[in-house]
Formats: structure tokens, C-alpha cells, sequence
């Protein structure tokens, strides 16, 4: 690495000393006074520190490309024509010279020093959740200096990514280049998939099942169903799936049960979730009552066999007080026509009351551990 070590006793530096060289180090006395133009215009010079008692800097005097930032003591005066690189980092006191330079071409690539830090002030969002609608989301930012509001497009701008979906977003609060505030201060703000609307119970809900079905939520990769268990007062997952249809199995036949789904969107390896639909109750059917016919004629004690039927069905039995003559009347207790054999010797069974269902008087036998 090429390196000088200027003595004491130099006061200046003529215009174009160290131009185009390969001095990447110097190190210059506390008697420097003044840099003249292009003293180390496109040398290799990488860092610099500048004197206090340096009144001025000529034009072109530090245009190096590797010189990554310099900073400009209280004492400068005067300041040349693009006397740094446009990326080189410049740092600077309110008030000053090396402000008044800095402000005009260098406001996105400066610190102040002696002004306030962005990041120190209360900066906070109006809102910090939302949810997708499918326009860009753009939080309301607010600054406060103590008790003074701070402007934005006056003391400072906000940069915020585009954020249409569901996620976790940062916004940068950048202020404008002033003699008061100075850096920068990130917040973040989630946007979460649209709740789930209008869950119903789909056409499929049947005996030990519950069939769900509900629309697309925006922005959701996924949905999570629960099923309330009252036995132990908790929401259980049933079920994650990419569809809007769900089918509960191995439920009690005739029974309520609660559901609620909420909509996921995977992001970045996390989940972002919704809110919670609303509840929705769903009772399963009761068991079907299997009927065979056995005989197409209409006979006193002609049989068929009737399975697994409950009274919570509202399954009825009847007699024929004489072939041919409808007179029905109810039986209150079916043990007194159990035969010998352990059957039902009786004319006509009717299901009534199952939603959905209608049975036409079959001329039945009943098995005989049926419950009734």
C-alpha cells in the first residue's frame, strides 16, 4: 500500500500534486490551510481525515472513486466544484460550509453530525395490522420531537416496499438532509389473508359426518378447520387444506357440533394467519333405518326386517287390526310382540321425522336386539 506522511510545516497543496497516483493512505498535518483543484483527482486514495484548521478544498480535489467517506471539519470556508466523488459519503456540522455543499449534492449520501438522529425520535404507525384487499398497503407514519410533529416531504420521506399481499413488510423513515435531523429508522407492519367468509354446511353432512364448505379468502394459501370439543372447552384442528370444502368424519349421529376456519398464507418458511369466521353449528343426521320388503302383499303378521332403528329416529310401529283394513294404532311397548324366536310378529313399521327422509309403510319384522 502506497502511503505519505506530510511534515508538519506544509500549509498547502498545489493543484494536481498527487493526481491519478496510486496513494491510497496520507496523513495530513494540523497545519494544513488549503487543498488546491484536483490535488488527488482519481488517485487510489480509500480514506481520508481532514484537519481542523482546512479552510479550503479546491474543485476536483478529492474526485477519487475508492474514497468511500470523508468528513468535513467546522473550520472549511470555501468548497470547489464537485470536490468529491457523488458516492463518496461526506459528514458534516449544521452551519457550515461543508452543510451548505453537502445539502445541494449530496442530501441521500450525508450525516450531520451534531443534529438529531432520526432513529431516536418516537416514530409510530397508525395501524400496524391489515388486511388484504388487493391494492397496495400504505401505512400512516407519525414522528414526534418531544412534542413537536415533525413533516413528512419537509423534515423527512417514508420508502415503503410494495406490499399487496399477505406478509411482513418494512418501511424506511429517511430524513430529509437538515441542520436538526439526520439517518434513518425502519418499522415493520403485516398484512394478514381476508377472514373467511359465508362457511355453510355442504350437501355431503350425513350420519357421522359434517360437511363444510366456504368461499375463497384473498391471499390465502391454505385454511385451517376447528372443531370445537366441549369435553375438554378447546378449538381442535380437523383439517389444513388448499381447498374451500371440508368433510368431518367419525362423528355421534344426531349431534351438534361447532366449526369455525381461518385463512393461512405461508411466507418466507412462517405462517401469516386471519381472523376466525364466525361460528358455524352443524348437527349430523340421524341413522338411516334399513328396511328390506319381504312380501308385496298387505297381510297380518307377513314380515320383513328392520335394522338398527331408535326411537330418536322417530321410528313408529304400527298393527293392522285386519288384512286389508288400515287401522293403525301405536305401540308404547314393543317387547310384548317379541315371538318365540325372538321376532316381531307385526304387520307395518312407518319412519317418521328424519329431515330429508320419507319411508312408505313397509310390512316389516323387526330383529330382535333392535333398540328401541
Amino acid at each position: 500500500m502506497l502511503k505519505a506522511v506530510l511534515p508538519e510545516t506544509v500549509q498547502v497543496i498545489d493543484e494536481r500534486a498527487f493526481y491519478r497516483t496510486a496513494l491510497e493512505e496520507i496523513v495530513l498535518p494540523a497545519s494544513l490551510r488549503e487543498i488546491g483543484n484536483s490535488a488527488f483527482y482519481s488517485s487510489a486514495l480509500r480514506e481520508i481525515s481532514l484537519p481542523e484548521g482546512l479552510e479550503v478544498i479546491g474543485s476536483e480535489a478529492f474526485y477519487c472513486e475508492e474514497l468511500s467517506r470523508v468528513c468535513i471539519p467546522r473550520s472549511v470556508r470555501e468548497i470547489g466544484y464537485h470536490a468529491f466523488a457523488s458516492d463518496t459519503h461526506i459528514e458534516c456540522y449544521g452551519g457550515t460550509a461543508g452543510f451548505a455543499y453537502a445539502k445541494g449534492r449530496y442530501s441521500n449520501n450525508c450525516t450531520v453530525l451534531d443534529a438529531k438522529n432520526i432513529s431516536s425520535l418516537q416514530i409510530t404507525l397508525l395501524q400496524t395490522e391489515f388486511v388484504c384487499n388487493g391494492y397496495e398497503i400504505r401505512p400512516e407514519v407519525n414522528v414526534l420531537d418531544g412534542g413537536t410533529a415533525l413533516k413528512e416531504r419537509t423534515d423527512y420521506t417514508v420508502k415503503y416496499e410494495e406490499s399487496i399481499y399477505p406478509g411482513i413488510y418494512t418501511l424506511t423513515v429517511q430524513a430529509l438532509l437538515s441542520e436538526n435531523y439526520t439517518g434513518s429508522s425502519t418499522l415493520t407492519y403485516t398484512i394478514r389473508p381476508r377472514t373467511v367468509r359465508h362457511l355453510v354446511s355442504g350437501l355431503k353432512t350425513a350420519s357421522g359426518k359434517a360437511a363444510l364448505q366456504w368461499n375463497e379468502s384473498l391471499g390465502a394459501d391454505s385454511y385451517e378447520v376447528r372443531r370445537y370439543e366441549s369435553k375438554w372447552k378447546k378449538w381442535f384442528l380437523v383439517k389444513k387444506t388448499s381447498k374451500t370444502t371440508c368433510t368431518d368424519v367419525s362423528l355421534q349421529a344426531d349431534t351438534n357440533y361447532k366449526y369455525r376456519v381461518r385463512a393461512c398464507a405461508d411466507v418466507d418458511g412462517q405462517t401469516i394467519y386471519g381472523d376466525y369466521s364466525s361460528i358455524l353449528m352443524v348437527r349430523t343426521l340421524p341413522k338411516k333405518a334399513s328396511i328390506k320388503k319381504t312380501n308385496n302383499s298387505v297381510k297380518k303378521g307377513a314380515v320383513a326386517s328392520v335394522n338398527s332403528a331408535k326411537t330418536d329416529l322417530g321410528v313408529k310401529l304400527d298393527t293392522l287390526s285386519s288384512a286389508g283394513e288400515e287401522n293403525w294404532s301405536h305401540v308404547s311397548d314393543v317387547t310384548e310382540f317379541l315371538d318365540g324366536k325372538g321376532n316381531y310378529c307385526i304387520a307395518y313399521i312407518k319412519a317418521h321425522g328424519i329431515p330429508g327422509i320419507h319411508f312408505t309403510p313397509e310390512i316389516a319384522r323387526l330383529q330382535s336386539k333392535a333398540i328401541f
